[in-house]
């Protein structure tokens, strides 16, 4: 994966943290003839470490990246699929990567536990 290096580095990641991404896909499923939505989720990065789990959510924007209400439920979402279909016991970092950074707001400590911009990415090496 492009820049995990710097992402391992810019975290303070264990070497042995290996990157990769995760998608779940549920099946339709039926329930006396009616379609019950049940929702899939994608983690667009995760390291995979010995005793914890990093998952990234990646953003690009032009300006600060705003967390809103609509993303922390979101975020929340994917990762309580994330621990129900791994059953991982790990403890889960939640971190948010955007390319300028993200606008504090009372959102934003719900969602992430920390905040990568690119100053950060490239000051890392």
């Amino acid at each position: 994966m492009k820049h995990s290096r710097e992402i391992r580095a810019s975290l303070a990641l264990n070497p042995a943290s290996l990157p990769s991404s995760w998608r779940y896909a549920p099946k339709p499923q039926k329930n006396k003839g009616k379609n019950l939505k049940v929702k899939g989720a994608q983690i667009d990065l995760l390291f995979d470490g010995p005793r914890d789990i990093v998952l990234c959510e990646i953003k690009y924007s032009t300006s600060s990246f705003v967390v809103d209400r609509e993303f922390a439920l979101e975020f929340s979402n994917r990762i309580e699929i994330f621990k129900e279909q791994t059953t991982t016991k790990k403890q889960i970092l939640r971190v948010l990567l955007c390319s300028r950074g993200a606008k504090s707001t009372a959102w934003l400590t719900e969602a992430v536990d920390k905040v990568i911009d690119e100053r950060a990415l490239f000051k890392a090496v």
